[in-house]
């Protein structure tokens, strides 16, 4: 098959590291792999063999050579509106990687929740297949979404460990903290408030013995630092901006914590279960699916007793590490993730 991913830009978020691996995964089946982008920035290194494009948004784009196009994103999406063709055998694919009205209200506001969920709507309205990432998102996408054509698809990662990517004034900063600290709780994101990290700076201030790490820019990010500053907490915080061997910190941290609000997947997640790190996480419905108590700890939203209790459970159970890795390796292998797509591309190639 001729395959084109259409991605908003080539930079190290989730959305895109999954297609990323997608393509990796399609081209060692022998498929021919083409990524669309817009964006000048480029963070990621250019996949070997794969032909990678830089297009224009507003100008009229050509899709008849391919055999699927496999969109990611609100432009991505858009893109594929105003160019797909009415009268070709193209199949149009979108992964909707987030619970699009709260993403967006969570960044943003109610008004652009509102309007740009509507529009995002819309764009879907074109494609043949949406895949969303959970049976949870599946059961809201069944109500949210106009397009009704729904398949489900885990996300996948896999990651090269290598820790000598770490810079060293990366290392001196955390390790600095790490020997003033007990334990060493870490997370790294995008800072807005649905990743809800304000509950780990928080936390700090009932457990003494805890140091945490947060590598990452973004809105909230501010905001989070002023509040360990009012908590008397700020000498137990490290703030790092965002840099691209984020997931190789695993290795300097007791546990690593997913506080969020709202979650379409959680690739970080999956990363540090691949490190086999202890996990502490919210008590929302996609980590629910994806682990169990077996594998990871959690908490409810706001309750910083109980993320304090989960904390301390995890840190006594030493099996949760290798448990956790078992996971991961089996259910979300960029592998298995391939395979299913392959399967909805196939059965769409069929009519």
């Amino acid at each position: 098959m001729k395959i084109c991913y259409v991605v908003p830009a080539i930079v190290n978020k989730a959305p895109i590291l999954v297609a990323l691996q997608l393509c990796e995964q399609m081209l060692r089946r022998g498929h021919d792999v083409t990524v669309l982008y817009f964006d000048e920035r480029v963070d990621i290194g250019f996949l070997e063999g794969v032909r990678f494009e830089r297009v224009s948004f507003y100008k009229k784009f050509d899709f008849s050579g391919y055999d699927i196009v496999h969109s990611h994103l609100l432009r991505a999406d858009a893109f594929v509106f105003k160019n797909k063709s009415l009268f070709s055998s193209v199949r149009y694919v979108s992964t909707l990687h987030n619970y699009v009205e709260k993403e967006l209200y969570f960044h943003y506001n109610k008004f652009v929740s509102v309007v740009f969920s509507f529009v995002w709507n819309v764009c879907w309205t074109r494609h043949d297949r949406l895949v969303v990432l959970s049976d949870h998102s599946m059961q809201y996408y069944s109500r949210f979404s106009y397009n009704k054509k729904l398949s489900r698809v885990y996300n996948g990662r896999d990651i090269v460990v290598n820790y000598e990517l770490i810079e060293d004034w990366c290392a001196a900063e955390i390790n600095k903290l790490k020997n003033k600290v007990d334990f060493l709780l870490g997370t790294y994101c995008v800072l807005t408030a649905t990743k809800g990290v304000d509950q780990l700076v928080r936390l700090l201030a009932l457990n003494t013995r805890l140091g945490l790490v947060v590598i990452g820019d973004g809105p909230e990010k501010n905001i989070l630092q002023d509040l360990s500053v009012s908590l008397g907490v700020d000498s137990r915080c490290v703030f790092i901006s965002s840099i691209p061997y984020a997931h190789q910190c695993n290795v300097f941290f007791d546990i690593f914590a997913m506080p969020s609000r709202s979650e379409g997947f959680g690739l970080a997640l999956i990363e540090a279960a691949l490190h086999s790190k202890k996990i502490v996480c919210s008590d929302i419905p996609i980590f629910r699916e994806l682990f169990d108590e077996g594998a990871v700890s959690f908490f409810e939203l706001d309750d910083i007793i109980g993320l304090n209790a989960a904390v301390v459970q995890s840190l006594a159970e030493e099996s949760k590490g290798s448990v956790v890795l078992s996971v991961a390796c089996e259910k979300y292998s960029s592998f298995t993730m391939a395979s299913n797509y392959l399967e909805v591309y196939e059965e769409l190639m069929r009519g």
